[in-house]
């Protein structure tokens, strides 16, 4: 091992000495997603330090651009799995509000839980149900409720 010169740590300790790092304390994957297309990585920490300790010129390139292709897969990765996720953005939010505006169709934004806000309008007549994916619509009051509309495998 190798000396540090007594170098500060930041739980402001002194390292005398540098010490291999402990993949077991690693940061793991928490969710399927997390995974799914990645690729594997090719080689550990301790390796990729060891070629470059002992790896020629050319090793060196070879591994940087190893490393800049698997990044930039990983940004395409990214990119698309964003694209395909179910999230609403706000711009989408605005566009839906300038569509309906534009149709003139008129809508409500409810300050909270919107289902609470669709069974006080189904309950006083103003619409004439509410579509929605969970129950808490029964729980509000509603009277009649529509779910499984965006579930092709299910029937309304």
């Amino acid at each position: 091992t190798e000396t540090t010169g007594g170098c500060p740590l930041p739980d402001g300790g002194e390292a005398d000495e540098i010490r291999p790092i402990d993949e077991s304390r690693s940061p793991k994957f928490s969710s399927p997603f997390d995974t799914v297309g990645l690729t594997e990585a090719t080689l550990s920490a301790s390796e990729w330090v060891d070629l470059a300790d002992d790896g020629s010129e050319e090793q060196i390139k070879a591994m940087r651009l190893r490393v800049t292709q698997e990044g930039e897969a990983l940004q395409r990765e990214v990119r698309a799995r964003r694209a395909a996720s179910h999230l609403v953005s706000d711009e989408m939010y605005a566009e839906t509000r300038d569509m309906l505006r534009l149709f003139g169709i008129p809508y409500i934004e409810a300050p909270y839980e919107a289902e609470a806000q669709c069974a006080w309008l189904n309950e006083v007549g103003l619409v004439d149900g509410v579509v929605t994916e969970d129950s808490d619509a029964f729980l509000f009051g509603a009277l009649n409720v529509y779910r499984n509309m965006f579930n092709k495998n299910k029937y309304v």
